[in-house]
C-alpha cells in the first residue's frame, strides 16, 4: 500500500493549524517543522503527531519545506499550509490519484479566502499548487515563493484546497512589511536593478489587470481592498529595493 506523508511548516498558527491538522487525520504520517512558536502550536500539533521538529525562525516556510521534506518517510508527500484545509472529497482524490496512474505529481486547485471572502476573479480563479508529489521527483527551492519541480509527469486533480489566507489588515500588513524585505534581497542576489520606471508602472498595471481584465471589481469591497494592497505590494518591494542602494544609473 502507498504510504502518504503530509509535510507542514509553522510559526505562531494557533488559531488555525487545528483545522489544517484534522483535514488530514486520514494521512500515514504528518511531519511538522516548527519555526520556534510562542503560541499553542506545537501544543495543538502534538496531539496529531509525534513528528514535530523545532529550529529557528526564519520569516518564511521555503527552507524548512526542504527540512520537513527530508523527514518525510512516505513515497508520496502532500505539503500544506496551517492555513490551508483538504477538504473529504480532495483527501478522497489524492489517496486515488497515489495508487499510480503514471503521475509523478499533481497541482490542485485552491480556493483563497481574503477578509473572509472566497475571492473568485481577480487570477485567483486560476490558481493551481503543485502540493502533491512522489519523494524522490520533487525539487524544493530555499528561495521565498518559489514553486516545487516535480521531475516526471504532473497532472491536475479536480477538488480544490481551501485556503484561508489573511483574515485582517493587521495581519496582511505585518506578512506585507516581511515580504517585501524578503522578496527585496531576492532581487539584490539575483542582480536585479532599481528602476524608478518599473517602481511607478509595475504596481498600476498589476492593479489594472487583476481589477479590470480579470473582472476582480466582481470580489467586491473586500476584493477592491485587496487588490490595491496587492499593486501597494509590488511599489514596496522596489522601494525596498531602492532602499538597499541598487538604484539605477
Amino acid at each position: 500500500m502507498t504510504k502518504i506523508s503530509v509535510i507542514m511548516v509553522t510559526r505562531n498558527e494557533e488559531r488555525k493549524i487545528n483545522q489544517a491538522l484534522d483535514s488530514v487525520r486520514w494521512a500515514d504520517e504528518i511531519v511538522v517543522v516548527d519555526q520556534s512558536s510562542e503560541d499553542k502550536t506545537v501544543e495543538i500539533a502534538k496531539t496529531y503527531t509525534k513528528n514535530i521538529y523545532i529550529v529557528e525562525p526564519k520569516g518564511y516556510c521555503e527552507p524548512d519545506r526542504i527540512t520537513a521534506l527530508s523527514k518525510a518517510t512516505g513515497e508520496w508527500v502532500v505539503c500544506i499550509d496551517a492555513d490551508e484545509k483538504v477538504s473529504g472529497a480532495l483527501g478522497a482524490e489524492i489517496r486515488e490519484a497515489v495508487k499510480n496512474n503514471g503521475y509523478d505529481g499533481y497541482f490542485l486547485p485552491r480556493n483563497n479566502y481574503i477578509f473572509g471572502r472566497l475571492m473568485k476573479y481577480g487570477g485567483h480563479q486560476e490558481d493551481k499548487q503543485l502540493r502533491v508529489f512522489k519523494k524522490d521527483k520533487v525539487e524544493l527551492s530555499h528561495k521565498i515563493h518559489e514553486p516545487p519541480k516535480v521531475d516526471g509527469k504532473v497532472g491536475t486533480l479536480k477538488n480544490a484546497l481551501e485556503h484561508y489566507s489573511t483574515t485582517t489588515l493587521s495581519e496582511y500588513t505585518r506578512k506585507l512589511n516581511n515580504y517585501t524585505q524578503m522578496e527585496a534581497q531576492r532581487m539584490v542576489e539575483d542582480g536585479i536593478k532599481f528602476s524608478g520606471f518599473t517602481m511607478a508602472v509595475k504596481p498600476v498595471g498589476k492593479f489594472v489587470y487583476q481589477y479590470v481584465f480579470q473582472k476582480g471589481f466582481k470580489d467586491g469591497k473586500e476584493g477592491f481592498i485587496f487588490y490595491v494592497l496587492s499593486a501597494f505590494y509590488i511599489f514596496l518591494k522596489y522601494v525596498k529595493l531602492w532602499e538597499k542602494g541598487l538604484v539605477k544609473k
